[in-house]
């Protein structure tokens, strides 16, 4: 099992074409890593969530991730924030150790 986008890497950089916040869009350069069949690194994964959870202090950019973190992962915005929550994401956003995702996956079996 795979931390794979339930919409194609096209469709999710035009949803983030829409945020309108000129840090999201400079950092999804560095932070955004999709293969092309749409997997997703966990930093990724974790990177989005943290702008989907406070939208770097900007209420806007924070409903707007909300709004395509729902329509883009493979679970809700409320289930990543139950089972893995900010603290964690925040802590490996930008790590550079080999995360599996096997590790993030497993925590949501029981849905």
């Amino acid at each position: 099992m795979e931390l794979k986008l339930k919409v194609s890497p096209e469709k999710v950089e035009e949803l983030f074409d829409s945020v309108r916040d000129d840090l999201f869009q400079k950092s999804r350069r560095d932070y955004w890593h999709v293969e092309s069949g749409g997997t997703m690194k966990p930093q990724s994964v974790f990177w989005f969530f943290c702008w989907a959870y406070n939208g770097d202090n900007y209420s806007k950019a924070e409903a707007r991730c909300k709004t395509i973190w729902d329509k883009i992962m493979p679970f809700t915005y409320s289930e990543f924030n139950e089972k893995i929550g900010y603290g964690f994401s925040k802590r490996f956003r930008y790590s550079k150790r080999t995360i599996d995702p096997q590790d993030i996956l497993k925590k949501f079996q029981s849905l």
